[in-house]
């Protein structure tokens, strides 16, 4: 974990836009007092993943670096973290995981639990490594194309992005249609439930309870268990 969090400080400090420098095989980045580094050759891996960019002679972040930020965020936070339910405010995949995995006052337990949280985080990763574009919500069948044809575009991708994507697609068909569309959107995309009901004409709360049975199906197909605690993580 500790090479973890030092990408994790390297992009968030990227992000707030400091000075670079690349010396002896390695980048350097400085804002105010903060100082860190990292080799090119994890620097150019985390290129290849879409997270940080070239721009003139230093570095950018994407796009996509918020939601990466975020995932790597709740990693650490699970690796530090070894209770069965989160006693404070959990940084999940986006802030829909990380308010409904927060028991309110006088609740017994938070809506999401740990292990919800698990999935939820492991979708976003999938998605995130899957380098797919947010359309995808839009046309999940992109990934269920019968087996022998190659959706357009998928030439360029790696062998990982192609292992996401076929891993995606198992769980996407293990899922209800309904259940399938708001997982992805919801861990991978960051949209909102008012969002999702707003676009589907859905009644209040409903989208909540679409989530977790998703979730929920996803825990199943994927055996994760419903006593996971926190800090345990799953292997792809």
């Amino acid at each position: 974990m500790k090479h973890l969090r030092r990408q994790y400080r390297f992009v968030k400090t990227v992000h707030s836009k400091p000075e670079l420098s690349q010396v002896e095989g390695k980048w350097v980045v400085l804002d105010g007092a903060n100082r860190c580094s990292l080799p090119n050759e994890v620097v150019n891996a985390l290129i290849s993943q879409g997270v940080l960019t070239k721009g003139g002679n230093g570095l950018l972040t994407t796009p996509e670096a918020r939601s990466w930020l975020k995932r790597q965020h709740l990693r650490l936070l699970q690796e530090d973290n070894h209770l069965p339910q989160p006693t404070g405010p959990v940084v999940g995949a986006n802030d829909t995981i990380a308010r409904l995995s927060r028991a309110n006052k006088g609740e017994a337990e938070a809506f999401l639990l740990p292990h919800h949280v698990l999935v939820a985080n492991r979708v976003s990763t999938l998605i995130e490594r899957s380098r797919l574009r947010p359309n995808i919500t839009q046309n999940l069948s992109v990934l269920r194309q019968p087996k022998g044809t190659t959706p357009a575009g998928i030439a360029d991708l790696s062998d990982m992005s192609l292992d996401c994507r076929k891993k995606l697609a198992e769980l996407i068909s293990h899922l209800p249609k309904d259940c399938a569309a708001v997982v992805v959107d919801i861990c991978g995309f960051d949209k909102g439930l008012q969002q999702i009901e707003f676009e589907r004409q859905w009644p209040r709360r409903s989208a909540k309870l679409v989530l977790r049975m998703g979730l929920d199906h996803a825990a199943e197909f994927w055996n994760i268990n419903a006593y996971a605690k926190g800090g345990q993580r799953q292997r792809f």
